[in-house]
């Protein structure tokens, strides 16, 4: 605790001048001033006036407020929204929920349940109407106030008094069960920007997908009784209230529930502050980060001031030359904490070709507001394409051509229109007008030539102005077509030269296929500004690409040897021989051959590797065997085949005519039930959940179907159908379900469930392990003694039997 002091601030109202505010600014102002005014006269006057106030309107008290306390259920069908239902919205996407913030502004966040502040998480559904494809509502926020549709530039919605309500149509969306697309009258869907960004960052977006996808859940609400808190925001240097975007008083209001700890406010106003102390209730001025709890018996509205270090602001500018030879060609302003370590421009920020010299900033520690010079010097950097030249209005012999992709989708030029498109996949039927050429211009630029469009056109823009169209025209005067690199993630910016940063964009996302300019900050990391440029192969290189893989897929026959569904050495004998021969026609033969041999069977009396067949595996690690096994914490996993180690042996139990459970000859547990974005894990780890009705619980045992995959010879998906949806188990690696690092050694399991794809490691060869070990059994109830104890397969002692598994004498019994 510090020493308690008072600060004089500086405000621009005298005591006049206050009285013809409403009351509640009347109340805040006054009640801010008297807190921090040393002069005895003014607390005189003000406490008059207080007292004043206080009869005419009655001082704040302790009121009821919703809280949230848990997310309750999601909304399956839209026959579950009512006239008054209280919901929350979940951007699937971005992962944060929508709430309602004091100024009205509407943004994602984190939740937080239990809190007075998760009330602003509530919306209200009202004049709730049924449409053909839905439904459309209104929507009240905690303020009272209604969700406005979509306007401005970005698009953002408001509750603020004043602005007309919106009319919302939800509508289930394609992506997945569970998942809703929301518009507003405009047609503009709720969308979002990243849940760090903060601020307005719930905005709208001409199209459904992605990160217009939400979740609706009807939540658990407990209305309890709360405390109003002010907090009042003030610039320690200068004892003066800290300013909003508005120029007014930032002021901060919320409810605190008595006994409870004060969360101490954000606000965007907030952004380049950091709180150093603050004043509590009780008198005294306490160091930022100790905790302050509300007393229990409070009942009147109580205040806080906070006392903030604003962040040094720090210009840097980036020149070649020194001195009077000095040019300027990159300036940026940043605000940042002190005592942080100043992150000097980035290439994609200041252009390629340009080398640092200067050293005085590496590591640099930011202490005060202070202008920074980097000088540069100009350097040659090679460009991310082969250029080619033009001659007698054709391109060179043997140039070079390039598809251009942008975030899944490529650039194209229509046969006879001039706006230059994008579609999600190269037309083979008229693949030259997805080809493009590069010729160098001046200072590092490029010209963009289309190759079905021929020399006579290049790609154009008219200005740089933002939404700009991208052109196919001749180069005039007026009209640009030079365009530079700029360094973007693993891709490249193609920018207006002589803008910063003006970039070729799919513009606006979603299903949107016009190129057009961006002109903002924000595309040089952008995903649809960012492209990548696959050259375009020779019909030879096509050829031996076509046959490396026809190899590939043959190659996979030789893996199944001793598997279900597979060969036995002698079979495989004539292939193996084939695919080191590298003989294609030899391969032909030998698989069709292969065709009308007798295949290995299951049998469930025998315990099984589970073997990875992702096909990527086999090219990038030919010497290695990837298969499931059990940790010693329960989790699925996979790495290279140990054979000797029960954590890689199966067993599989009937569980029903078409099903089986699977269980780890190990640690003697099944693999558990589970859902989209977990990992599997055995028996014990996760509790039971009750399940809707209908479905298999998570933490239950899982039955699973064994279905014979189309990728790979041999190969089956693990299949666990636990109510109308499925789980497929698959290799996950870094995050990824599909596994798409072909030299990754080991990651978990979890599930990817679209079937018969090759890039995705959720195919599975069975290979004999031997027999069943001891304890893990296949007798069925009544084999052996029925004085014999019996246990579940977590080891635990079990005296009355329900249907499933279970340890008796040593052996797996099944109860039906």
């Amino acid at each position: 605790m510090l020493k308690n002091r008072r600060k004089v601030l500086r405000f621009s109202s005298n005591p006049l001048q206050m009285l013809i505010f409403t009351t509640e600014s009347i109340k805040k102002h006054l009640l801010f001033y008297v807190i921090h005014s040393n002069l005895k006269s003014m607390k005189k006057i003000y406490s008059f006036l207080l007292v004043l106030l206080a009869f005419a309107t009655g001082m704040p008290t302790t009121k009821a407020a919703d809280i949230l306390v848990d997310l309750g259920t999601a909304v399956a069908d839209l026959s579950q929204l009512q006239e008054g239902s209280k919901v929350v919205f979940y951007n699937n996407g971005r992962q944060g929920y929508l709430m309602e913030s004091n100024d009205n502004t509407l943004g994602l966040r984190q939740l937080e349940t239990g809190t007075p502040a998760s009330g602003a998480f509530i919306w209200t559904v009202t004049n709730l109407q049924q449409t053909a494809g839905g439904v459309q509502f209104q929507l009240a926020g905690a303020s009272g106030g209604k969700m406005s549709n979509f306007s401005g530039n970005p698009l953002k919605a408001t509750t603020a008094a004043g602005s007309e309500a919106g009319t919302f149509t939800v509508t289930v969306s394609d992506a997945a069960n569970g998942l809703f697309n929301i518009a507003d009258a405009n047609g503009q869907y709720f969308n979002g920007n990243p849940v760090a960004q903060g601020g307005e960052n719930f905005v709208g977006w001409g199209a459904t997908g992605g990160n217009s996808n939400y979740k609706i859940y009807l939540p658990e609400i407990e209305n309890k009784l709360t405390v109003p808190v002010t907090f009042y925001c003030v610039d320690q240097a200068t004892g003066s209230p800290i300013q909003t975007a508005s120029q007014t008083d930032l002021v901060i209001t919320a409810l605190v529930v008595p006994g409870d700890t004060v969360a101490f406010p954000t606000h965007a106003s907030l952004q380049y502050y950091t709180l150093t102390e603050y004043d509590a209730p009780d008198g005294d001025t306490y160091a930022a980060g100790t905790p302050f709890v509300l007393d229990e018996t409070t009942e009147e509205s109580v205040d806080f001031t906070l006392y903030y270090e604003a962040w040094p602001t720090v210009t840097i500018n980036c020149v070649t030359g020194n001195g009077a030879d000095a040019e300027l060609f990159f300036t940026k302003t940043v605000r940042l904490e002190k005592g942080s370590i100043l992150t000097l421009p980035t290439a994609s920020e200041i252009g390629r070709g340009y080398k640092l010299l200067t050293t005085d900033y590496n590591d640099y520690t930011v202490t005060q507001d202070e202008v920074i010079t980097l000088v540069y010097e100009k350097v040659e950097v090679p460009l991310p394409v082969k250029t080619t030249t033009i001659a007698d209005g054709q391109f060179a012999e043997g140039t070079t051509f390039y598809n251009m992709k942008s975030n899944g989708w490529y650039a194209y030029a229509q046969p006879a229109e001039a706006q230059v498109k994008m579609a999600q996949s190269v037309d083979q039927n008229m693949a030259d007008n997805f080809q493009w050429a590069f010729v160098r211009g001046e200072e590092g630029s490029v010209v963009i030539y289309n190759k079905a469009r021929g020399a006579g056109v290049a790609v154009t823009a008219a200005n740089s102005n933002e939404a700009t169209p991208i052109l196919m025209s001749e180069i005039t005067d007026g009209v640009n077509a030079y365009f530079e690199f700029k360094d973007n993630g693993d891709g490249f910016n193609l920018v207006y030269q002589g803008t910063p940063h003006a970039s070729i964009s799919r513009h606006g996302g979603g299903q949107n296929t016009d190129l057009k300019f961006w002109n903002n900050a924000g595309s040089l990391n952008d995903a649809n500004c960012r492209f990548v440029f696959e050259r375009v192969l020779t019909d030879e290189e096509i050829q031996a690409q076509e046959d490396s893989a026809a190899l590939v897929r043959y190659a996979q026959y030789t893996y199944t040897e001793d598997c279900v569904g597979g060969y036995t050495a002698t079979q495989l004998a004539a292939i193996k021989d084939a695919v080191a021969k590298k003989d294609l026609e030899a391969c032909a033969a030998a698989v069709e051959l292969l065709a009308g041999e007798e295949t290995i069977a299951f049998d469930p009396d025998k315990a099984y590797y589970i073997l990875s067949a992702y096909r990527d595996f086999t090219v990038a690690q030919p010497e290695k065997t990837m298969a499931m096994a059990a940790s010693a914490t329960d989790s699925l996993i996979w790495n290279n085949l140990t054979a000797d180690d029960a954590h890689y042996k199966w067993v599989f139990t009937a569980a029903s005519d078409t099903t089986y459970t699977i269980s780890n000859a190990a640690n003697a547990k099944s693999i558990v039930s589970f859902r989209f974005g977990q990992n599997a894990v055995l028996e014990g780890v996760v509790k039971n959940i009750v399940p809707v009705e209908g479905e298999v619980a998570v933490g239950e045992k899982a039955p699973f179907q064994i279905i014979a995959s189309e990728v790979a010879p041999a190969s089956f998906r693990l299949v666990h159908k636990y109510s109308n949806d499925i789980v497929t188990l698959s290799t996950n690696y870094g995050g990824n379900p599909r596994c798409t690092d072909p030299t990754a050694e080991q990651g978990t399991i979890t599930t990817y469930n679209t079937e018969n794809i090759e890039v995705v490691g959720n195919i599975w060869r069975l290979k004999p392990a031997g027999a069943i070990p001891t304890g893990i059994g296949n007798a069925t109830a009544g084999e052996t003694d029925s004085n014999e104890a019996v246990y579940d397969l977590s080891g635990r002692r079990v005296t009355k039997l329900q249907k499933g598994i279970y340890i008796k004498g040593g052996k797996k019994i099944l109860v039906k």
